[in-house]
């Protein structure tokens, strides 16, 4: 029974007696669609919380099985000492795309170990062959130098300086 029924019964109803009963009637019908509704969209609600705790769950198995960046610099750090190389080489290690792959960074060490060790035989190489480093250039005073006092003094000789004496005050020892 909806709202406009009601009414047209109460105005053909001369009893109260039913009309308190056609009155409670349709407040319980009412009461009842709301309670079905109300639990509808309670079954709705605890779906959703359901689905976002199954989500959660899945996001922190996620995070148990990585590893946090601390957690493989210390692998990294831990396999060069295996290997017999210095720690601060784990700054130079390609951290693979999947670190928790098993001997995942232990192949990345021993690639850089390779390419450590392919280095250093080639200069071994080249210096048994006697074919010598490239020249670097001259170190800071190692010669080139030697004529600075007299450039400096050339230099003050020139310009509107040039042919007019020295003229420093010198001291006397009384003075």
């Amino acid at each position: 029974m909806n709202r406009e029924e009601l009414l047209a019964k109460i105005q053909q109803t001369d009893d109260k007696e039913k009309l308190a009963t056609l009155i409670e009637s349709y407040a319980d019908s009412r009461v009842t669609e709301g309670i079905k509704s109300y639990q509808q969209n309670q079954d709705k609600k605890n779906m959703n919380d359901q689905d976002r705790i199954q989500e959660l769950e899945n996001e922190i198995k996620e995070l148990k099985g990585s590893l946090t960046k601390s957690q493989i610099d210390t692998q990294i750090k831990n396999e060069l000492k295996a290997q017999g190389l210095f720690e601060g080489l784990a700054k130079y290690v390609k951290i693979p795309d999947d670190p928790t792959k098993e001997n995942a960074i232990a192949e990345a060490v021993k690639i850089l170990k390779d390419d450590f060790l392919k280095l250093s035989q080639e200069q071994i190489d080249n210096k048994l062959k006697g074919i010598s480093q490239p020249v670097k250039g001259q170190t800071p005073g190692a010669g080139g130098n030697n004529n600075l006092v007299e450039n400096y003094v050339e230099s003050k000789n020139t310009g509107n300086n040039a042919g007019i004496p020295f003229k420093g005050k010198i001291r006397k020892q009384g003075d």
